[in-house]
């Protein structure tokens, strides 16, 4: 882009600014738009600017407009996939409210891929995480119970989704997008278990919304502690170990508690061996769903890279969760997880 053309545009390019989740000074920020969600007809409520060669955004499609059907084909035939969209976080909610609106319709297309739905979905998901822990409201638990529902129905009818998902799991640990991790880990993990061990009737979406919301606690939490880069101190992991209380009543408050979202949130850092809180409980005690939550976080937290800790391999993490089998961790739900981690390498 030479200065002359950008001088004569009336939307002038501006440099890519990586997104942190605020304003910092006068730059914009944008954040990455997935391509595929551009595959819809409907106009777009937001501008949408693509990655030029010399690292400029461009205005590709101006708010009010559809992408153009050129575009919309190629992205179906996976075309324009490497290709980068961005969106201007000052459109952030329009962008949201248009995500949510248009999965339907993405969902219901046959001619869009499985992995394509798949990337949409792990897309909406994780900003209504995000959503959630800046505003843990009935309005953002709503939204995301919703979009957790569809995204049950969606793995149920293709079987091929949860698979596609585990491959696209976070790899930096935030809150929020452990949160996800950890949801996909364990839906995945309480399909196979309820399938092969417990046969008898469970609420699978109330479950699962359940493991998208376990840690809605943390909101509360103070920053420094939640963005501590280091171990906390005796002080901060007493206030850290409140969360599954304050999860509760973040939860209770907004009437958003079933009895299967409530034993998850409240349980998931309970133990067999009785280690564990907030209320020391031991054995069966502790229920199956949070026994399947607490294999599914321990499992992210050790394979999510964090700049204060080592990032294991998913071989290293089985190995040392391994040790704690019997007293942190549920056998057979270790045994599954190990189980679905065989077979996803075996695919590769």
């Amino acid at each position: 882009m030479t200065p002359s053309s950008e001088a004569k545009d009336p939307t002038p390019a501006v440099r890519v600014v990586r997104y942190t989740g605020r304003e910092t000074g006068a730059a914009r920020l944008y954040q990455p738009l997935p391509a595929d969600l551009l595959v819809t007809s409907r106009p777009l409520p937001f501008d949408v600017y693509q990655r030029s060669k010399d690292e400029y955004l461009e205005m590709l499609i101006s708010a009010g407009t559809a992408a153009p059907l050129s575009l919309r084909n190629q992205l179906k035939r996976a075309g324009a996939r490497t290709k980068r969209f961005y969106v201007s976080l000052d459109q952030k909610d329009a962008f949201l409210r248009f995500e949510e609106e248009a999965i339907p319709e993405i969902l219901a297309d046959e001619e869009i891929p499985v992995s394509a739905k798949c990337n949409v979905l792990l897309n909406l998901t994780t900003h209504l995480s995000q959503e959630l822990f800046e505003k843990p409201n009935a309005l953002a638990i709503q939204r995301q119970r919703d979009n957790v529902s569809r995204l049950v129905d969606f793995t149920l009818r293709e079987p091929a989704a949860l698979r596609s998902l585990l491959t696209l799991t976070h790899h930096d640990y935030q809150t929020y997008t452990h949160s996800v991790n950890v949801g996909l880990y364990a839906l995945t993990i309480a399909s196979e278990h309820f399938e092969r061990i417990e046969k008898r009737r469970h609420s699978l979406t109330e479950v699962v919304v359940g493991f998208f919301l376990h840690d809605v606690g943390k909101s509360q939490i103070p920053p420094h502690i939640i963005n501590k880069n280091g171990p906390l101190t005796q002080e901060e992991w007493v206030e850290m170990r409140n969360h599954p209380v304050y999860g509760y009543s973040i939860l209770e408050s907004e009437k958003a508690l079933s009895p299967e979202v409530s034993i998850v949130v409240l349980q998931h850092h309970e133990r067999i061996s009785g280690d564990g809180y907030p209320h020391g409980l031991c054995g069966d005690k502790v229920h199956l769903y949070a026994r399947i939550c607490a294999v599914a976080d321990a499992y992210d937290a050790l394979t999510a890279h964090r700049s204060y800790k080592p990032t294991f391999t998913p071989y290293r993490a089985l190995s040392i969760m391994k040790h704690h089998v019997n007293t942190q961790f549920d056998p057979e739900v270790f045994a599954t997880l190990v189980r679905l981690l065989e077979r996803k390498s075996s695919r590769l």
